[in-house]
């Protein structure tokens, strides 16, 4: 499974990593990467993290880019924001793909935590 995501936060890359372990793994924090990434690889799931924290850029920001420049893959689409707007990023995201979703990322380790427990 090829994997791609936005992530600012180390700490949660790592718990990307462990749980998906054994799948080929793209990660960046910044907007213009991930637009490379996008348009240069095929994704069976994509995670976006909403805050970016210092850069200034946000999720919303790669949502744009991925519709203006057609980035939108095939592939489900997982808001993981703890963030609110977090859900706003999904109803704009819907208009152009069909298989989005929205969790916080503290209901992402709670399932993790009932499928290894």
């Amino acid at each position: 499974m090829n994997i791609f995501i936005l992530e600012d936060s180390s700490y949660r890359i790592k718990w990307f990593e462990k749980f998906f372990n054994g799948c080929k793994i793209d990660w960046t924090d910044n907007v213009q990467q991930s637009c490379n990434y996008l348009k240069n690889n095929k994704y069976d799931l994509v995670f976006l993290d909403r805050d970016l924290g210092e850069t200034g850029e946000t999720g919303e920001d790669l949502v744009k880019e991925m519709i203006d420049n057609k980035l939108v893959q095939n592939a489900a689409i997982v808001i993981h924001s703890i963030n609110i707007r977090g859900k706003e990023m999904k109803k704009k995201l819907e208009e152009y793909h069909k298989n989005v979703h929205y969790i916080s990322f503290f209901h992402l380790m709670k399932i993790r935590e009932k499928i290894l427990n």
